[in-house]
């Protein structure tokens, strides 16, 4: 799972009016199964680890706790959670090949395969005119074998759902 994460910053307004950045405060989540924070406050984040079961538990928006010298403020957040089952539609479901379509592959020496497409061939042929008119292939093409693979239709892939939010009294939907 990749770490979606959001940055946070902290600002202070004094009795003057003047505004001023906040770099030394300290924070903490006060519920890390559904949002975590940066002990230093400068992210707020989800790791992919936050557990949806626990959203049935928790009957008020989660907070972030900031403290900063005397100071204390807490961030209140409504995490909205997709409902279950998700429905899932594609646009085309039997992806048939495509007749006289190929994808050329590079296996270099090590095994390892790379995707090489026809118009990687004539941006060479191209790009490798010196105008001698000779068919001179200037790549490392020797150390390397390649093998045709099919190409696939290809389909889009749309997930529907509705998201709700637990709050002290019922359950809303979105």
């Amino acid at each position: 799972m990749q770490v979606q994460q959001f940055p946070l910053t902290i600002l202070a307004v004094n009795h003057s009016g003047s505004i001023q950045y906040i770099s030394q405060a300290v924070c903490h989540s006060e519920n890390i199964h559904l949002v975590q924070v940066d002990s230093n406050c400068n992210n707020i984040y989800f790791s992919g680890q936050e557990r949806d079961d626990f959203f049935d538990q928790v009957k008020t928006p989660t907070s972030i706790v900031i403290r900063y010298e005397k100071y204390l403020q807490h961030l209140h957040f409504t995490i909205y959670i997709p409902e279950r089952p998700l429905r899932i539609e594609l646009s085309d479901t039997k992806l048939s090949r495509i007749n006289g379509w190929f994808i050329r592959k590079r296996i270099n020496a090590n095994g390892e395969q790379k995707r090489r497409s026809f118009t990687d061939d004539f941006d060479n042929e191209d790009n490798n005119n010196d105008g001698d008119g000779g068919d001179e292939d200037h790549d490392d093409d020797d150390a390397d074998d390649f093998k045709c693979t099919s190409v696939y239709q290809q389909s889009f892939i749309y997930v529907y759902t509705k998201f709700y939010r637990t709050t002290q009294s019922d359950i809303y939907f979105s």
